[in-house]
């Protein structure tokens, strides 16, 4: 979680710079390419660790798509997935 938290923090700060370095106002497209690999990188930092939980990951390349699923066997969320504080329902 740190290299995502840091790699969020480079971003905001190259975004807040590009704002206000000249010409102010306008945020240079290396600017922008720069976020988008960091949370790039962030994203991908992440995903042997849902593998490992036992979700489904799907990683498209062309217009980037990336969904994580849980894999249950009635494709239904059970409450093992809910946070340790949240167990208010049960499964059907």
């Amino acid at each position: 979680m740190k290299i995502f938290y840091l790699n969020l923090a480079v971003s905001i700060l190259l975004i807040i710079v590009g704002f206000a370095a000249p010409p102010t106002g306008a945020i240079d497209g290396s600017v922008l390419s720069a976020v988008g690999l960091l949370l790039m990188f962030s994203v991908i930092e992440k995903i042997p660790e849902a593998i490992k939980a036992g979700r489904s990951v799907k990683i498209k390349k062309g217009d980037f798509s990336a969904e994580v699923q849980t894999a249950t066997s009635s494709g239904v969320d059970t409450q093992a997935d809910l946070p340790p504080d949240d167990k208010t329902w049960t499964e059907a």
